[in-house]
């Protein structure tokens, strides 16, 4: 509420909200993350729709009436998805799917006005965690194989800056894209110019 607060004060109104913060993450070398959902913590369940779920609920909420003023605008949240294939963790999996549907019903609610929601699914990203988990940097990650079809975080933030500048994003809004889909229609690469294919998910 403040930050919104501090965002009307400053600027009045609100031209895109990313909603790209997640929980559950803490403690996943304990070894139960793949395990079977009777053997999950509760607290990861907990996690995963606390510090994911409803954060990107209340975030939407919240930017919603400076959105309004100006009848404009694009609610986006990151996900993890690959044509609804099972992710490998029930809670992990039933939250980033309930993003999905919420932001379908965020367009359902919006349908009166000028303002999109978009779900949006990165591939195999070269985040500080992923990078250190290979020992390795982003000057040298082309030297391990298992980062081959690894994209930067840039790649998204270039998916994400085509969709707010799109004049017709409209037509996208309840819908869930892959950035790598997304690269060819809008012409944008990652940082090293690839344009780096749909991330597929493994059948778990």
């Amino acid at each position: 509420e403040a930050l919104f607060a501090q965002i009307e004060r400053d600027h009045g109104v609100l031209d895109l909200l990313v909603n790209n913060i997640w929980g559950g993450y803490e403690g996943i070398d304990d070894g139960t993350f793949t395990s079977p959902f009777w053997e999950q913590p509760v607290w990861r369940w907990d996690s995963m729709f606390n510090a994911g779920v409803r954060a990107h609920f209340t975030a939407a909420k919240l930017a919603l009436p400076l959105m309004l003023r100006q009848d404009s605008g694009l609610i986006l949240s990151t996900i993890a998805w690959d044509n609804n294939k099972y992710l490998g963790c029930l809670p992990y999996d039933t939250a980033k799917h309930a993003i999905s549907r919420m932001i379908y019903g965020m367009s359902r609610d919006l349908k009166e006005t000028q303002i999109a929601a978009v779900a949006l699914a990165p591939g195999f990203m070269r985040t500080e965690v992923v990078l250190s988990h290979f020992n390795t940097t982003e000057e040298n990650w082309q030297d391990i194989p298992d980062l081959a079809q690894s994209e930067s975080p840039y790649y998204l933030g270039r998916a994400i800056a085509a969709l707010a500048a799109d004049e017709n994003v409209l037509s996208k809004s309840g819908q869930t894209f892959c950035v790598g889909d997304l690269a060819p229609e809008y012409g944008f690469t990652d940082i090293d110019g690839r344009v780096v294919p749909r991330f597929e998910i493994p059948e778990m």
